[in-house]
């Protein structure tokens, strides 16, 4: 039916996936000739990525809203999800194949930007840490 729709032989068809890691998800929109895509990665909670060693009740809730902000802030567009990574886009094609390879190389590059931003919240908290000592 995918490649049916592809060809136009067949009614539009909407995918919903966790592609290869549960924290992954994506959306897949396969018509005549043309794919769009959404993927996102999500993390935790911003109160469950604050450091073992923020032990103070009130230091640890100034810590999870600064990091929720920052999270809210990454991709403003997904304020209520909050992803760690976030790509949308579509393309143009009747193959099959070069479909596939086209949402793999979307996949990678979501997962470049989900290791981007893991770097840049990893300093953040630090930034944040320094603050507290």
């Amino acid at each position: 039916m995918l490649q049916a729709s592809l060809r136009g032989h067949h009614e539009p068809i909407a995918l919903h996936s966790n592609p290869s890691k549960e924290v992954r998800f994506g959306t897949v929109w396969v018509s005549q000739g043309r794919i769009g895509y959404e993927f996102y990665c999500k993390w935790d909670d911003a109160y469950f990525l604050i450091p073992d060693d923020v032990t103070d009740p009130e230091q640890r809730i100034l810590f999870s809203n600064k990091v929720r902000t920052w999270l809210e802030n990454l991709y403003p567009q997904c304020a209520q999800t909050t992803p760690s990574a976030y790509i949308e886009g579509e393309f143009f094609t009747h193959s099959w194949g070069e479909a596939m390879s086209l949402l793999n190389n979307a996949e990678e590059r979501l997962i470049e930007a989900e290791n981007s931003n893991s770097l840049s919240l990893d300093k953040f908290i630090s930034e944040l840490k320094s603050m507290f000592d």
